[in-house]
């Protein structure tokens, strides 16, 4: 499951670094990298706090860009 919310969150990173780099765009990767390093850690340690947004990608964030899903 962690490995599918991480290719969700990979598949978005890849997305918006492709858009002209507005303080929007730049917003949203800085979110996303702090998420996806949330779920990074927390599958070293299950015991890690995961935010709300971070537990998100595992059970209801759309894949945008990723046909996995």
């Amino acid at each position: 499951m962690i490995d599918i919310a991480l290719a969700k969150v990979d598949a978005n990173i890849k997305m918006f670094e492709a858009y002209r780099p507005t303080p929007s765009t730049l917003a949203t990767l800085a979110s996303l990298r702090v998420e996806r390093a949330e779920l990074v850690a927390h599958a070293a340690d299950s015991s890690s706090k995961l935010s709300y947004a971070a537990s998100m990608w595992l059970f209801e964030m759309p894949a945008w860009g990723y046909s996995g899903t």
